[in-house]
C-alpha cells in the first residue's frame, strides 16, 4: 500500500486534471457561453478530448499550431503544460506555466485573460504540490487562481469548484485537516447551492479520505459509499482515483483481503506509468502485510522498474522503503540496513508521514536483529507522531466545521437560490428579447437575400438569352458567308448551261444553303448532318480553289452518326479555317477527322498546313495573313457557345488546340462527355 501522503499527492494531481478536462469540455456545450465555434475553438476541443489518450500527438499538434489570437495561444500553452505533466517532464511544464503568468502580469486584465491566468496558476499549484512537495506555495498559487476566477464568477462556477477542491486536497496533504474540512465543506455548499453536477465523487472522496486519516472509519465509509453512487458516470482516471482511495480504507482498517480487489481494479483500468507505479506499490504493500512475499516482490519490483522512468523524489523514497521492508521480511537484514543508510544519506528532507513509516521500518529492522531496546525507541516515536496527528483539537475543529455547515446550509441555500432565480429571470428576459429581435432580423435578411437573388437570376437569364441569340446569328453568318457564296456562284455560272456534271455541285450548294439556314436556328445537330454539311462545303470549295484535299473520315463502328448529337459548327468551323488558310504553298495537303468513342465522344481534326497562333486569333490581336482575312470569329463563337453549354456542368465539353506550329500543321481535339446534357437554361 502506497503511503497516505504519497497517495494523496498523486491522486490529487490526477483529480486536478481529470476534473478540469471534464469541466472545460462540458463548459464548451453550455448555452451561457453562447459562441460560434471557430477553427481555434474546434482545435481546443480536440486537444482537450485527446490529451490523455494521445499525449505525444497532442504535444506535437499544439507546438505546431498557429493562431493569431493571443488568448487562444496561452490557452494552448496551458494545455501543453498539462501534457508535459502527464509525460513526467515537470520542469518543462513549470517553464510553460511561467510563460503564461509573465504574459498575464504584463497585460491589461480582462475576463478571458483572468481565466487563462487562473489556469496557469492552477498548473503551478500542481507543480509545487506534486513535484516540489511545497504545499504552502501550492496553496498560494491555487488561491491566486481562485481569486482571479471570482472576478467573473457567473462564467466560472465549475472552474471555481475545481480550484476549491484543489485547495482542500492540498491542505489535506499538508496535514491541516481543519482547513481541508473547511474547503471541502465550502465546496460542497457551493455546488449544492448552484445545483452543479459532476463534482459529487471528488468531494465525497476527499471527505472520505479526510476522515480515514482521522481514524473515523465509520464516517469515512459513509462518504465512500456516497461517492461510489457516482462512479459509473466518471472517467477512467476518476475511477482509478476512487479505486485506490477505497482500497486505502480497507488497508487502514486492516481488511487486506478486501483492499486487494480495489487495488487490482485500479491497476487494470489504466495502463500508464504514473498509474501503474501507484497501483503496483499498493498491491505490493498489501501482499507484504498478508505475508505473501513472492507476490509482494513481484509488484514492488514492477514499481522499482517504472520509478526509473517516472516519479518524483517522494515516490522514489517510498518505493525504496518498500524494498527495505521486503528485505527485512526476507531476513536479508544486512542488505536492509545498508539500504536504510543509503536512503537516509540521499534524502535529507521528507514529509513527516514518511518519517513515520521510516520509524516503523527501523522498528522492524531492530526487532529482526534482536535489538529490542532500539526497536522500542522507534515504536515510541511512531506512537508520538500518531497521537499528535489525530489529537482531539483537530477532531473538534472538524466537528465545528460540520456543525457550521449543517446550521448555515438551509439559510445560505435559500438566499442563494433566490439570488439565482432573480438572475435567471433577468437572463431569460434578455435572451427572449434578443431572440425575438434576431428572428425578425433573420426574416428580413432572408427576404432581402431572396429578392436580390431573384433579380440576379432574372438578369442572368436575360443575359444568357441574349448570348444565345447572338450565337445563333453567328452560326448563320458562319454557315452562309456572302463572300463564299459569291465565289462558288462565279465558279459555277460559266458552265451551268453546257456541263451536265455541274448539276451535282449545284445540288450540294442548295443543300448546303438549306442546312446552313436550318442550323442557324439550333445550337445542336446530328453528327450525320454535320458530316454532310462539311463534305458539301469542302467539295464546293475545291471547285474554285486549288490544293484543297478531300477529308479522310475515320469513325468508330460503334458510333451512330444518325443519333449522336454534337454542338452545331463544332466540326465545320475548324474545317472551314483549314481549307481557307492552312494549305497555302503546301504540296501534299492532308485533312483528316477521327471520331472515337472514348468514355465520351472524341473528335480529332488534323491537317498538315501552315499552322496558326490560336491565342492571338481568339483575342483578336492578329489576323491570318492569307489571301482572305480571317478574324477568328468562328473560333470565338465556338468558345462562347461551349461556355454556355458548360455552365454549371460537372463534366464539360472541351475544345483544345493540341498542336499548331508554322510548317507543322494543326491538330484540334474536341471532347464531349458521355450523355452530355445540352440544356442551357
Amino acid at each position: 500500500m502506497i503511503m497516505k501522503a504519497q497517495k494523496r499527492i498523486f491522486t490529487r494531481f490526477l483529480h486536478t486534471y481529470i476534473i478540469l478536462i471534464i469541466t472545460l469540455a462540458t463548459a464548451c456545450s453550455k448555452v451561457e457561453n453562447n459562441y460560434t465555434a471557430s477553427k481555434d475553438d474546434e482545435f481546443l476541443q480536440k486537444v482537450h478530448k485527446e490529451l490523455y489518450s494521445s499525449t505525444d500527438s497532442i504535444i506535437y499538434l499544439i507546438e505546431h499550431y498557429n493562431t493569431e489570437d493571443s488568448i487562444m495561444y496561452y490557452k494552448l500553452n496551458n494545455l501543453l503544460s498539462r501534457a508535459y505533466y502527464i509525460k513526467g517532464d515537470i520542469n518543462k511544464a513549470h517553464e510553460l506555466n511561467k510563460r503564461t503568468i509573465f504574459y498575464g502580469k504584463n497585460n491589461s486584465s480582462t475576463d478571458d485573460l483572468n481565466a487563462v491566468l487562473a489556469d496557469a496558476y492552477n498548473n503551478e499549484g500542481v507543480y509545487y504540490s506534486y513535484s516540489m512537495n511545497n504545499k504552502m506555495d501550492a496553496i498560494e498559487n491555487f488561491k491566486t487562481a481562485y481569486e482571479l476566477l471570482n472576478k467573473d464568477p457567473s462564467n466560472n462556477y465549475r472552474k471555481i469548484t475545481d480550484i476549491s477542491i484543489n485547495i482542500a486536497d492540498c491542505y489535506h496533504m499538508s496535514g491541516e485537516y481543519s482547513m481541508a474540512s473547511y474547503w471541502y465543506r465550502k465546496t460542497l455548499l457551493f455546488t449544492d447551492s448552484l445545483e452543479l453536477k459532476g463534482f459529487e465523487m471528488p468531494i465525497y472522496s476527499g471527505l472520505a479520505k479526510l476522515y480515514l486519516d482521522l481514524n473515523n472509519f465509520s464516517l469515512s465509509n459513509q462518504y465512500f459509499n456516497l461517492a461510489e453512487d457516482y462512479i459509473d458516470s466518471c472517467t477512467d482516471y476518476e475511477k482509478f482515483f476512487f479505486f485506490n482511495s477505497r482500497g486505502n480504507y480497507y488497508f487502514f482498517t486492516k481488511k487486506y483481503e478486501d483492499a486487494l480487489p480495489w487495488f487490482f481494479k485500479a491497476y487494470n483500468i489504466i495502463d500508464e506509468d504514473f498509474c501503474r507505479i501507484t497501483s503496483s506499490c499498493n498491491i505490493g504493500e498489501v501482499y507484504l502485510y498478508m505475508n505473501n512475499i513472492d507476490s509482494a516482490e513481484k509488484y514492488i519490483n514492477k514499481a522499482v522498474g517504472i520509478s526509473k522512468k517516472v516519479g518524483d523524489r517522494s515516490t522514489q523514497y517510498y518505493i525504496k522503503g518498500l524494498v527495505i521492508q521486503l528485505e527485512i521480511m526476507k531476513n536479508n537484514i544486512d542488505k536492509a540496513e545498508n539500504l536504510i543508510n543509503e536512503l537516509n544519506s540521499k534524502f535529507n528532507f521528507v514529509s513527516p508521514e514518511y518519517i513515520y513509516l521510516q520509524n516503523k521500518r527501523m522498528k522492524m529492522l531492530y526487532e529482526a536483529k534482536g535489538e529490542y531496546k532500539k526497536a522500542y525507541f522507534y515504536n515510541q516515536k511512531m506512537e508520538e507522531y500518531d497521537d499528535s496527528l489525530r489529537n482531539m483539537k483537530i477532531i473538534n475543529m472538524v466537528s465545528e466545521n460540520d456543525l457550521r455547515y449543517k446550521n448555515d446550509t438551509t439559510i445560505v441555500n435559500k438566499n442563494k437560490k433566490i439570488e439565482l432565480s432573480e438572475k435567471k429571470i433577468i437572463k431569460m428576459r434578455f435572451i427572449l428579447t434578443v431572440s425575438i429581435l434576431a428572428i425578425i432580423l433573420l426574416i428580413v435578411s432572408f427576404a432581402l437575400i431572396y429578392t436580390l437573388n431573384q433579380k440576379k437570376q432574372e438578369q442572368k437569364h436575360r443575359a444568357m438569352l441574349a448570348t444565345l441569340n447572338q450565337l445563333k446569328m453567328e452560326s448563320v453568318k458562319s454557315r452562309i458567308s456572302p463572300h463564299y457564296i459569291f465565289n462558288v456562284i462565279n465558279a459555277l455560272m460559266p458552265g451551268l448551261r453546257n456541263h451536265q456534271e455541274l448539276q451535282y455541285p449545284i445540288r450540294c450548294m442548295v443543300r448546303l444553303l438549306r442546312n446552313g439556314l436550318s442550323a442557324g436556328n439550333n445550337t445542336t445537330v446530328e453528327l450525320a448532318k454535320e458530316i454532310e454539311y462539311v463534305n458539301d462545303y469542302v467539295m464546293l470549295y475545291r471547285l474554285y480553289k486549288e490544293n484543297i484535299p478531300e477529308i479522310n473520315w475515320n469513325i468508330d463502328s460503334d458510333i451512330n452518326p444518325e443519333t449522336l448529337i454534337i454542338p452545331t459548327m463544332i466540326i465545320q468551323i475548324p474545317v472551314e479555317n483549314a481549307v481557307k488558310y492552312a494549305f497555302v504553298d503546301i504540296e501534299n495537303p492532308e485533312l483528316s477527322i477521327d471520331i472515337r468513342n472514348n468514355s465520351g465522344t472524341e473528335i480529332i481534326v488534323k491537317d498538315n498546313g501552315i499552322g496558326f497562333d490560336y491565342e492571338k486569333v481568339k483575342n483578336n490581336t492578329e489576323k491570318q495573313e492569307t489571301n482572305e482575312k480571317g478574324t477568328g470569329t468562328g473560333l470565338k463563337a465556338i468558345n462562347e457557345m461551349l461556355n454556355l453549354f458548360n455552365m454549371n456542368k460537372k463534366n464539360k465539353i472541351s475544345f483544345e488546340i493540341l498542336h499548331s506550329e508554322t510548317g507543322k500543321g494543326t491538330k484540334i481535339r474536341i471532347f464531349i462527355p458521355e450523355d452530355f446534357n445540352y440544356d442551357i437554361l
